[in-house]
């Protein structure tokens, strides 16, 4: 019986095959192993049965777990004590749970211990592993922190490891996002093995050219479901998030991009390059400005009607050319003109709010930036994008590099891509701006009672 097998027998769970499949992968031995799962997949169930294996069958083992907070750590110790409480099973440890004291001590002298994720709680003696859950959620600079104090314990054991486990996180830095990114040695995707020296991954995650809306991309990711969850509850758990990327990050396994990482790739984009398509009448306009003033972008974006969104940029030039020509453009077809409400685009707003006749203007908040991003990058990877081939619209593609907006998604980072990247900014506002035109209620003719 594996340790994996034997741990799980004490809490009573029924492990799926890519579970024993990580457990394999731990008894190898590596010393730094990190695990990136989707949520509900079962890592920490896991991760815990092979350890709580590894304290029953290796005498005087040391095993010290942590998680993103003291309180976090406990609870997830809490648990595992009122199931083997519950279940009574044979050689179920002795149970302590003294605030600052929690532990599992077995007959054989191996002990399991919580602490909080600070340096000063976890310098000590020498110690067989050590599980820290979650990760992601520390603070870069903290979880480094950690691990600069956690190496020391492993200086004179021989087979010490370490265990890292979590989700995606907001930024692509720390301790787990350099061993991931170390242990996959640039492969994408499902990753399972031993790249790098000292090292073991288990990540499943999302190609990146992967629909995140395709459910065969959910199944392939999250082998969870049709076994601890289901597409039904995926479904609904999706329907929860107001951005893809938010969703991405928690069940496909996509951390968001730096500003030294490519926003638009370059297949993606040029694969949807097409000829100029007819202008309807009916459009979305949009302008935006980079930051420092100089240059500015007007663009047009429509769906067609087997659902194709195209772009079309109408002006690049410098920010009072642009507002005359969206105002001018504005009143010939009677469309209104958004833009994104910061910075530079400000000025060119008050000036097009003063013309007479005035008008309309769609000012978009953070909140609609986000939307407008995410919108123009879905139907890019859907193949249901088309643009043009306009050098400052390629250019800006070519340039263009993610602004992480807090947990909420991602933005084309103004400041951050190697380009202006007002015109990839004002694609994305102006096709949002099109999908919240009024549906217009069909003419209906009929005889005059």
């Amino acid at each position: 019986m594996t340790k994996i097998e034997t741990g799980s027998r004490l809490l009573g769970v029924r492990l799926q095959s890519y579970q024993h499949e990580l457990g394999e992968q731990l008894d190898a031995g590596e010393e730094v192993n990190a695990i990136q799962w989707p949520r509900r997949k079962g890592k920490t169930t896991a991760v815990w049965s092979w350890m709580l294996g590894v304290a029953l069958v290796e005498d005087e083992s040391e095993i010290l777990t942590t998680a993103q907070s003291g309180v976090k750590a406990r609870d997830r110790f809490m648990k595992m004590a009122r199931t083997i409480e519950r279940r009574k099973p044979k050689g179920a440890p002795k149970i302590y749970r003294g605030a600052g004291h929690e532990a599992f001590e077995f007959d054989n002298g191996s002990r399991l211990w919580v602490c909080a994720p600070k340096p000063e709680s976890v310098r000590g003696d020498g110690t067989r592993i050590v599980y820290v859950d979650e990760p992601q959620e520390l603070d870069p600079q903290e979880s480094l922190d950690l691990q600069q104090a956690v190496m020391p314990l492993f200086d004179t054991i021989d087979g010490g490891q370490i265990v890292l486990s979590g989700t995606p996180g907001t930024e692509r830095a720390g301790w787990f996002w350099n061993e991931l990114e170390a242990g996959a040695a640039g492969r994408t995707g499902i990753v399972l093995g031993s790249y790098a020296p000292g090292r073991m991954v288990s990540i499943y995650a999302a190609e990146p050219d992967d629909d995140w809306e395709d459910e065969a991309v959910w199944q392939r990711v999250h082998l969870g479901i049709g076994t601890l969850t289901t597409i039904e509850k995926m479904r609904a758990r999706r329907a929860g998030f107001d951005n893809v990327m938010q969703w991405a990050m928690e069940y496909l396994g996509v951390w968001p991009a730096s500003s030294d990482t490519r926003a638009i790739p370059e297949a993606l984009w040029t694969a949807a390059a097409a000829e100029l398509a007819p202008r309807p009448l009916r459009f979305g306009l949009a302008f935006d400005v980079d930051p420092i003033g100089e240059h500015a972008a007007l663009v047009a974006a429509w769906r067609d009607a087997e659902g194709l969104a195209h772009v079309q940029l109408l002006e690049h030039a410098d920010p009072r050319t642009v507002g005359r020509e969206a105002l001018r453009i504005s009143r010939k077809y009677k469309v209104p003109i958004a833009y994104d409400d910061v910075g530079q685009n400000r000025p060119v707003a008050e000036g097009l709010d003063k013309a007479r006749p005035k008008p309309k203007l769609t000012a978009f908040v953070y909140r609609d930036a986000v939307t407008a991003a995410s919108n123009l990058m879905t139907a890019l990877r859907e193949g249901e994008l088309r643009h043009p081939d306009q050098k400052a619209l390629n250019d800006a593609a070519e340039g263009a590099a993610w602004r992480n907006a807090g947990d909420s998604g991602q933005l084309f980072g103004r400041r951050a891509s190697a380009s202006d990247v007002s015109p990839i900014v004002a694609a994305g506002n102006a096709l949002l701006a099109f999908d919240r035109l009024p549906v217009r209620a069909p003419i209906r003719v009929g005889a005059v009672s």
